[in-house]
C-alpha cells in the first residue's frame, strides 16, 4: 500500500463553489476591434493579378495537355503501321506467288491478284519497279548478272553509275518506309558507253 501511495499523483483539492476558478483575460475587456478596411483599389488590383496568373496556368496547362495528346495519338499510329508492316511482310511471298500464277493463268488467277494488290495498297503498301533507273543500294538489292562483271569506277561518276536492266522480284514500301528492296540486276549507264 506504501507503494501506491507514493506511486500515485496528489489530486488538489476542489474549490469551494465547486467550480474552478478562471481568470478573465485583460483582453476580453476591452472592446474588439475590426480589422482596417482594405483599399478597393489594392484589392481589384490584387484580384486581377491572380486571375492573370491563373489564366496564365490554365493556358499552359491546356497547351501542354494538346501536345501530350498529339504525341500519344502519333506514337499509336505509329504502333499499329509497324504492326500492319510485321503481317505485311509475312504475306510479301503468297503475293510474289500469286502474281507468277497470274502471269501463267491469267484467266484464273488474275483477278485474284488484282483485287490482292487493290486490299494491300489500301493497307499503305505500295509496290515499286525501277527499270531503268540509276542503281539505289537503299532501295535495291543487286544480283550478279549472267555475263562477265563490268569494272565499277572507284569515284563516284554520275554518268558512270550502273542501272537498273532487269528487275527480278520488286520492291515494297508501306507508309513511306521500305518494306523489301527490288531485287534487281544492273548494267552499265549508257552515258558511260
Amino acid at each position: 500500500m506504501d507503494d501506491d501511495r507514493r506511486n500515485s499523483l496528489p489530486v488538489p483539492a476542489e474549490p469551494r463553489g465547486g467550480r474552478p476558478h478562471v481568470a478573465p483575460s485583460p483582453a476580453a475587456d476591452e472592446p474588439e476591434q475590426p480589422p482596417p478596411e482594405p483599399d478597393p483599389a489594392e484589392q481589384i488590383t490584387r484580384l486581377r493579378g491572380e486571375r492573370d496568373a491563373h489564366l496564365e496556368m490554365l493556358r499552359r496547362v491546356t497547351a501542354e495537355f494538346d501536345n501530350y495528346r498529339k504525341r500519344m495519338l502519333r506514337e499509336q499510329t505509329t504502333h499499329l503501321d509497324r504492326a500492319a508492316e510485321g503481317v505485311l511482310t509475312q504475306l510479301l511471298p503468297v503475293v510474289d506467288a500469286v502474281e507468277i500464277g497470274a502471269r501463267h493463268h491469267p484467266e484464273a488467277l488474275g483477278p485474284v491478284h488484282e483485287q490482292l494488290q487493290h486490299t494491300l495498297a489500301a493497307e499503305g503498301l505500295h509496290r515499286f519497279d525501277p527499270l531503268g533507273e540509276p542503281f539505289d543500294p537503299a532501295v535495291h538489292e543487286a544480283v550478279a548478272p549472267d555475263e562477265p562483271p563490268t569494272v565499277v569506277p572507284l569515284r563516284r561518276d554520275p554518268e558512270a553509275e550502273a542501272v537498273v536492266a532487269e528487275v527480278l522480284r520488286p520492291g515494297y514500301r508501306v507508309h513511306g518506309h521500305l518494306l523489301r528492296p527490288a531485287l534487281v540486276r544492273l548494267a552499265p549507264s549508257p552515258a558511260a558507253e
